[in-house]
């Protein structure tokens, strides 16, 4: 049976038939849910002040392979963390097909120079952190899941990174139907814990920081857990999307630590509801 949301015209998952082969040269019929793979084709559309007879134009398309959930939070959290967008004011229109295979973005005219920029990382994060001003939560007086303790050293809540990761079992319907998806779980000031599944981790990633920012979170009042692993692009995300710490189930490589490290992100490694791991 296929699972599809509300209004029946997006899938999710899938069941198909098959025949399983055993070691002892028995077989057996056999029916397996598989996750729907769904392509969405974003456009980004600019304001094109260079010609008059056409104001608006197609800056960028691209064909992004996903899990059909969470897409406006996916596609603002991707423009947020590549650098497209500073805020999502910055973008004037926003439309999703019925059939979520196609979305739409109107940037504005202060954004338009941003699509084509060619900066390095380092000059991506300075600029964001230079023109961010505030990025207030809904609770001023909420306490900060990580604080300063000298030397640039966090102290971490212990208490809600192994939250986290017992939510994870609990959680992810998609993965246990299927096996086949990544998960990020996005922790509120409120204590809420809000669950994104992507068949891309990145993607799951984006998600959970789209959301974010549509809700007005301040990064460094929240705590991101994410099930994949922790290779350079997923450490530069979170350096863009402003997050103290990364929570991580699986492991990073030796670049993603020294890449966080440079710019005092605390990254935890192996998180599990008993015990994680952080590298020197």
């Amino acid at each position: 049976m296929e699972i599809t949301d509300k209004n029946g015209q997006i899938k999710y998952v899938s069941v198909r038939n098959g025949i399983k082969y055993n070691s002892d040269n028995s077989e057996e019929k056999c029916a397996d849910n598989l996750i729907h793979e769904h392509f969405l084709n974003l456009n980004i559309w600019i304001n094109n002040e260079d010609y008059n007879s056409d104001p608006v134009m197609i800056a960028k398309s691209e064909k992004i392979s996903c899990t059909a959930s969470y897409l406006k939070e996916m596609i603002f959290g991707r423009l947020y963390t590549s650098g497209c967008i500073d805020d999502i004011n910055e973008l004037t229109n926003f439309h999703i097909s019925d059939n979520a295979e196609k979305a739409d973005i109107l940037l504005a005219t202060s954004a338009t120079a941003k699509v084509y920029q060619d900066k390095s990382l380092q000059e991506l994060i300075e600029k964001r952190k230079k023109g961010k001003t505030e990025n207030t939560s809904k609770n001023d007086n909420k306490k900060n899941v990580v604080m300063n303790t000298g030397n640039n050293k966090l102290s971490v809540d212990k208490k809600l990174v192994f939250e986290l990761a017992d939510f994870f079992k609990k959680d992810s319907d998609l993965h246990r139907k299927t096996g086949s998806t990544h998960s990020a779980y996005l922790r509120i000031p409120d204590g809420c814990i809000h669950s994104f599944e992507d068949i891309s981790r990145h993607n799951a990633l984006d998600k959970a920081i789209g959301y974010m920012l549509i809700n007005k979170y301040n990064p460094e009042e929240c705590m991101i857990y994410t099930t994949g692993r922790v290779p350079t692009d997923m450490v530069e995300k979170i350096l863009m999307a402003g997050f103290r710490i990364l929570i991580s189930k699986s492991v990073p490589t030796d670049a993603a630590l020294d890449l966080a490290a440079g710019y005092g992100l605390t990254v935890l490694c192996k998180t599990w509801p008993d015990s994680y791991v952080i590298y020197e």
